[in-house]
């Protein structure tokens, strides 16, 4: 076949058939029975369930991610801060570490129940110190009055109540001091 031939093909392939209309309603009907055409009932009905799972499923991926990011709820209640010291009037009672942090444990897990405690810890000795204008000092990791020994963050209505649960740690049972402060 030459370029000409080419050509005249073409060029006739341009100009405007309409088909008769017979034979566009056949296949049109063709189409439809075997639910290759867009318009069938069925197909819509499929389209329609496959965006609504679409929509759900994106939806409780959202919120499994907004929750994941969500902050956590601060309590209404009024919070307090009780430090505990070992001051040198502390004494130990001869059963060793492990007995007296297993009766601290209990202590703050009976306190987390009831919904008294938000934060319990044991505070390592040591540290950085901070002042302005003067550089970092480093405190030394043993033994001092002056630290806290440990913190817990007691939730309770008001300050009485406060006192109350702070004068049933252990901590004052081995004449530790404590301080309570209210939190704002």
């Amino acid at each position: 076949m030459s370029d000409d031939d080419v050509a005249r093909a073409l060029a006739g392939a341009r100009t405007d058939r309409t088909p008769p209309p017979d034979l566009e309603h056949a296949t049109l009907a063709a189409l439809r029975s075997r639910g290759a055409f867009a318009g069938s009932m069925r197909s819509r009905v499929r389209s329609r369930l496959m965006q609504a799972m679409l929509v759900a499923a994106a939806l409780a991926i959202g919120v499994w991610i907004g929750s994941m990011r969500a902050p956590r709820a601060v309590p209404a209640e009024p919070r307090f801060l009780l430090l505990v010291y070992m001051n040198p009037e502390y004494r130990p009672d001869g059963t060793g570490d492990v007995a007296r942090e297993a009766e601290y444990r209990a202590w703050a897990e009976a306190l987390e129940r009831d919904g008294h405690l938000l934060i319990g810890n044991k505070v390592a000795w040591g540290g950085v110190e901070f002042r302005p204008n003067r550089p970092r000092i480093e405190r030394a990791s043993v033994p001092t009055p002056d630290e806290a020994r440990g913190l817990f963050v007691i939730l309770a209505p008001n300050e009485q109540a406060a006192l109350a649960i702070a004068e049933t740690c252990p901590h004052l049972k081995y004449g530790g001091r404590m301080v309570l402060r209210p939190m704002s």
